[in-house]
C-alpha cells in the first residue's frame, strides 16, 4: 500500500503522521508525492507507526541498497527488520 493510499484510507493527516515519526509534516509530503524517499531509518519508523500496513518495500525505490538487506525468508512477510546488533542493544 502507498503511503498516500495509507493515509487516505486511515483519514490520518500528514501531520499527525510526522508527529508520530518525529518529522517535518513536508517531509511527509515529500515522500507521499514521492519528491523524495526516506531514509531507511524513517521508513522503519513510518512501517511501525502503520502497523505495517505500509512497509520500507512500499516507501523505497526498487534499486535501493537496503533492500538487498532483505533475506528470502523476510521477503516473504514484505517486511524489512533492522538487524540486531551489540550497538542496537545497548552493549
Amino acid at each position: 500500500m502507498t503511503l498516500k493510499e495509507y493515509l487516505e484510507t486511515t483519514r490520518i493527516t500528514q501531520t499527525d503522521l510526522a508527529r508520530t515519526v518525529g518529522v517535518f509534516r513536508g517531509t511527509i509530503h515529500n515522500i507521499v508525492t514521492g519528491r523524495k524517499a526516506p531514509s531507511i531509518e524513517l521508513a522503519l519508523k513510518i512501517q511501525d507507526a502503520t502497523d505495517g500496513a505500509v512497509t520500507v518495500r512500499d516507501l523505497l525505490p526498487t534499486n535501493h541498497p537496503a533492500l538487498r538487506l532483505l533475506s528470502e525468508k523476510d521477503q516473504g512477510s514484505n517486511r524489512l527488520r533492522p538487524a540486531m546488533t551489540s550497538k542496537s542493544l545497548g552493549r
